[in-house]
């Protein structure tokens, strides 16, 4: 039994080390996999101390034992042959006649077995439910001792899976978040020990084998939920809002339930054969996998990338209200919608639906050999309003979003001020700049004003996200969700810019022009980008849709803008743009798999009451900054590139397209491409550089 313990001892130490060091291969560092291999690290390194302690003690032991004096050593010889000839048992001989015997005398009771950790291991003979209990209840330990061995699993649950993993995702994609990644670390750290302290003063009330067959489960279901989120929910990718194929993935189904399985019969094996190596497996794996965890969270924080204060101050402070949303000049407007993931064949599956669809865009030319440079919104809506892209993923991300403003020598926002234009950009502040109250006086809805966070909402939206990280591949799909959803409902009462049409389109009656200086206007939406939850009337659909639907309903609400605007006499004389931020992608982690055109289309200002006209012009969003200057009459506006109706049809213009490619949790090559001629035509399509990236944007 000794040699079985021994190598059970082994065996499941040797698989809570494969744990903490099986992400070790790769070769490419961010954020998350630095978290991971500081945690391989730290987790050996303790694990590595805690055996040598372990047996340089028991070695000490033996020594000990081995030099304990002993009154044996200092008996005499004894003659056993004279002393045996001295003993007489005769009066002991059970066989005699004269023997005594008791009449009353009973045997003595087997008295039940008690194993080590206090719960009977004497099966009772009645076969009744009162007797099996009791043998599940009996319990010789304390509620104390009890408390001190559920105590580690519990606190390695609740700080697994409510505390390390939400905080490590709030701390690697604050870009993504409408709030401090520091409120996510607070928020859930409180609720992480309230909860511990809940379990582990519960769990013992337990008694017996229930206790131990209790404390097993959190365990197994800690670690299971560790292995899960940390190495096995990695091929599922980020949440961009595409739907997953789960009836693709039977076969990754069963094997990952077989996984679960595995862990979670390991303690109650453990606890069959030897009670004290299961009680020191619960206390020891979970403090060790507790202590690696907790120096990820802290080479997290120490990161040059998350430790700059530059980092946090985007989300915790600054954002785009909705102020001046739906507030328009009588003298003169530029609109730019981005509509995001408008890829060109989002617009000729919509035509194949409808030919005659888009035929209500009134004095639109539809662009059909656009390109966006960028394969995603970062730093893709950007380049759309600066057409800069020199030092893009090599320099710090921050830095290259602040200096684009400036590409042409002159602040293109400052260009517009000047011109006499209000400017308002509704899209997400970190899509925009890196430093954003560098721009506050050059934007107008930029704003800083304290909003309350609505605490149990923000418990609940990380909840999901943790549930979906850390749950079995069976249970994944009931909290699949977007990454936007995280920032749902966050705010009381606040004026904070969401990325919804939907949304935007319940208040366009609202519509007024009343606004004393010129508008220039930005707004970003969904488009065609996943999850798809608008009809083509542009009505809402929880259920779910589809990509032509979706996109269709985008376009249903901008005609319904154009209404309004029409109603308010300034449709005619306003410059639209509905331009893409980036095509679809195919994958994100490799390179261009096809040609990628985007969905663009402009209405320059006086344009009205004409049918939709084509032009196959080699444009780009570096023709869009020219195109607003161009229709703002401001002077010189060649300054900022060429505008889209200067561009001729028959045109020889190279242009450039900058695939990022992850590797790992983040973008780690870029692969450059020159095209020429027709963009939707792959053989235009020339691979002329790839290189690594320096700061990524995701």
């Amino acid at each position: 039994m000794k040699r079985f313990s021994a190598l059970l001892t082994f065996i499941f130490f040797f698989c809570s080390g494969s744990l903490l060091f099986a992400g070790s291969a790769s070769a490419y560092l961010d954020p998350s996999a630095v978290t991971f291999i500081v945690q391989a690290v730290a987790g050996i390194a303790i694990a590595s101390v805690a055996a040598v302690s372990f047996y340089f003690k028991k070695l000490q032991r033996k020594f000990q034992k081995k030099d304990k004096y002993s009154p044996i050593d200092n008996i005499s010889s004894i003659d056993l042959g004279e002393a045996l000839k001295e003993f007489d048992d005769s009066e002991f001989d059970i066989d005699s006649p004269d023997m005594p015997i008791n009449p009353e005398y009973q045997p003595p009771e087997i008295k039940e077995e008690k194993k080590d950790d206090g719960a009977s291991s004497y099966v009772a003979a009645g076969d009744d439910f009162k007797s099996k209990i009791k043998f599940l209840w009996h319990d010789e330990r304390s509620y104390k001792k009890r408390f001190l061995i559920a105590l580690p699993p519990a606190l390695l649950a609740c700080l697994t899976l409510v505390f390390f993993g939400p905080f490590e995702m709030a701390l690697t994609n604050s870009s993504s978040l409408a709030f401090d990644p520091m409120t996510v670390g607070i928020v859930t750290g409180i609720a992480s020990l309230a909860l511990t302290a809940v379990i582990a003063l519960v769990l013992p009330i337990l008694r017996g084998k229930l206790f131990n067959y209790g404390a097993s489960a959190t365990f197994a279901a800690a670690v299971a939920g560790y292995l899960q989120g940390t190495f096995l929910g990695n091929s599922l990718g980020p949440l961009t809002g595409d739907a997953i194929a789960w009836h693709n993935m039977k076969g990754a189904l069963i094997l990952n339930l077989f996984i679960w399985f595995v862990i979670f019969i390991i303690p109650f094996i453990l606890a069959f054969f030897n009670i004290k190596l299961w009680k020191g497996s619960l206390q020891f794996v979970s403090l060790l996998l507790i202590a690696a965890q907790i120096v990820g969270i802290v080479s997290l924080l120490y990161n040059p990338k998350t430790s700059d204060s530059s980092y946090w101050v985007d989300n915790s402070d600054y954002y785009f209200s909705e102020e001046g949303l739906f507030t328009f000049s009588e003298d003169h407007n530029v609109l730019v919608f981005l509509l995001d993931r408008m890829d060109y064949d989002c617009i000729t599956d919509v035509l194949e639906e409808d030919p005659e669809f888009f035929n209500e865009l009134d004095g639109f030319t539809s662009y059909t050999n656009a390109i966006s440079e960028f394969a995603r919104t970062l730093p893709g809506a950007n380049h759309i309003l600066t057409g800069y892209e020199d030092g893009v993923y090599i320099d710090k991300a921050e830095a290259f979003l602040d200096k684009s403003w400036s590409a042409s020598g002159e602040n293109i926002l400052d260009a517009m001020n000047n011109a006499g234009y209000d400017v308002d950009i509704f899209s997400t502040i970190t899509a925009m700049f890196g430093t954003p109250q560098n721009f506050t006086d050059k934007v107008s809805n930029i704003s800083s004003d304290f909003s309350k966070i609505n605490y149990t909402q923000l418990i609940y939206n990380i909840s999901m996200v943790s549930a979906y990280k850390y749950a079995p591949v069976a249970l994944k799909p009931f909290f699949w969700c977007y990454s936007d959803d995280i920032n749902d409902g966050i705010y009381i009462e606040s004026t904070r810019y969401e990325i919804d049409e939907f949304r935007f389109s319940q208040d366009i009656e609202t519509m007024a022009a009343n606004q004393e200086k010129k508008a220039f206007k930005f707004y970003h939406f969904n488009g065609p980008h996943a999850p798809y939850i608008l009809n083509a009337d542009g009505t809402k659909n929880d259920h779910g849709t589809s990509r032509v639907e979706q996109t269709m309903g985008s376009f249903r609400i901008l005609y319904n803008t154009f209404e309004k605007m029409k109603e308010l006499g300034i449709y005619e004389d306003t410059e639209i743009i509905i331009v893409a931020d980036h095509g679809e992608a195919v994958s994100d982690s490799e390179p261009v798999q096809k040609a990628t055109a985007i969905g663009l289309f402009h209405k320059p200002s006086g344009s009205a009451n004409t049918p939709l006209a084509y032009n196959n012009a080699p444009v780009s969003h570096k023709n869009i900054p020219a195109t607003i200057m161009k229709a703002m009459k401001v002077e010189n506006y060649q300054r900022f590139g060429t505008p889209l109706d200067e561009v001729a049809q028959d045109a020889d213009i190279k242009r450039y397209f900058y695939k990022s490619v992850e590797v790992g949790a983040h973008e780690d090559l870029v692969y450059k491409y020159e095209i020429t001629g027709d963009a939707l035509d792959f053989k235009n399509w020339k691979l002329i550089d790839e290189y690594n990236v320096v700061d990524y944007f995701y």
